[in-house]
């Protein structure tokens, strides 16, 4: 499981940014869908990248202004 959650990882890191994913939420694209397209990656990913730049990394201010966006504070 551990080397599957690395496996994940990299495809993320290397499909999507953290600066990507910052500046298309920035640019008011804040649902799953929205940012499925714009950053042209699978539903999944998006969700995988938001855990692991957000969530799992801990980086408060671009997960305050994430959650802001979809109204989820």
């Amino acid at each position: 499981a551990r080397c599957e959650c690395r496996a994940d990882d990299w495809a993320v890191e290397h499909l999507v940014s953290r600066d990507d994913m910052v500046e298309a939420v920035s640019h008011g694209y804040t649902t799953p869908w929205e940012l499925s397209d714009v950053l042209d990656i699978p539903i999944e990913h998006v969700q995988k990248a938001y855990e692991l730049y957000f969530v799992r990394r801990n980086n408060d201010r671009e997960e305050k202004l994430w959650r802001e966006e979809r109204h989820l504070d």
